[in-house]
């Protein structure tokens, strides 16, 4: 199929492209820079990809890419919890949403997979998340809120019948980014204090992003929407967490586990440095996703396309191993590569 990609350049942008043309896919990426594109073409050692210049808030732009495509991958998005984003966070992830899923239905692509968040999930009823949940009433963070109004946006459409196909990550780990991702900047800010402060409460809820690759490119098939899935991975509370680091670091790990309020109290704080522009390790709805964070259930996912997710064991050394190639840690803090 001749498929248009959003978010082609991100970091599941660029392993999917990888996917879809393994699989004999044709992608078309909607790209803000021809540049950024032929990084990630190097990067995975792709063919020239056909691209179009712009973003989803461009409207013209995304009627260009759709024009001509059978399918569309909706995976664009603005990450980031400071409230300084809110602009860039509708512009994207509310405006530019419903003008992909809309011009989409409009020409009667099939399958239209849009990229949502686990974030829009939280905290789920049940005390694990799971497909088909209801969304948020109270979505943590403006990141999370503006993921919950796109969301909504493709719940409707599937209720009228459009082949919308929903996936929910949960946090993305893995190698090959030409940038650094929310997740791994964050492990990589966890290994350079000297102490790790740790909630008591929540833990880690994550994925490999070469498993999440496999699954949007194995939805590219017509009539297989509307469908959901859940893509969580592996959850760690966060004495795991430690044992985990401990094993794919080589290094022991010191921490010091708060009381929630106080490590909640931290998160204020850091909200208070971005107000100023200072730079912090936490803020107010992170504190939160760390400390109320559930298992998933995606055992649906992994039998529709037979799969089984990666250790998450092998997800962070390959992660650390890249974020020390790359120049982001230092390789002392990571002596079990013996660099």
């Amino acid at each position: 199929m001749k498929v248009a990609v959003t978010g082609g350049t991100g970091f599941t942008g660029g392993h999917t492209l990888k996917k879809l043309i393994e699989y004999g896919h044709e992608p078309v990426v909607l790209a803000r820079s021809a540049s950024k594109l032929a990084k990630v073409e190097k990067l995975h050692d792709l063919p020239p990809v056909k691209y179009i210049l712009g973003d989803v808030s461009d409207h013209k732009a995304v009627v260009s890419l759709l024009d001509g495509c059978n399918a569309v991958l909706h995976i664009a998005a603005v990450t980031g919890t400071q409230i300084r984003k809110i602009p860039s966070l509708k512009a994207t992830n509310i405006d530019g949403t419903r003008t992909v899923l809309e011009e989409a239905t409009k020409r009667e692509l099939d399958p239209i997979i849009y990229v949502s968040s686990q974030s829009t999930l939280h905290p789920p009823p049940e005390g694990i998340y799971m497909a088909n949940g209801p969304l948020s009433d109270e979505p943590l963070g403006v990141y999370a809120q503006s993921k919950v109004e796109g969301e909504r946006i493709a719940r409707k459409l599937q209720d009228e019948g459009h082949p919308i196909v929903i996936v929910w990550p949960s946090g993305i780990v893995g190698p090959q980014d030409v940038g650094i991702s929310v997740a791994a900047s964050g492990i990589a800010r966890l290994l350079r204090v000297p102490i790790l402060p740790l909630p008591k409460t929540g833990g880690i809820l994550m994925h490999d992003v070469r498993d999440l690759s496999e699954v949007l490119a194995r939805c590219i098939t017509q009539n297989i929407g509307p469908r959901n899935f859940g893509v969580f991975g592996h959850f760690y509370d966060w004495d795991e967490t430690e044992e985990l680091l401990r094993e794919t670091t080589g290094r022991k790990i010191k921490s010091m586990h708060l009381p929630d309020n106080l490590f909640l109290g931290l998160g204020h704080l850091g909200d208070l440095f971005d107000l100023i522009h200072l730079p912090f390790p936490l803020d107010y709805s992170t504190a939160q996703f760390m400390t109320g964070l559930k298992p998933g259930d995606d055992l649906d996912t992994r039998q529709e396309f037979n799969l089984e997710w990666r250790s998450l064991e092998d997800s962070f050394f390959d992660t650390l191993r890249w974020l020390v190639e790359e120049g982001h840690l230092k390789s002392q803090k990571v002596p079990s590569l013996g660099y």
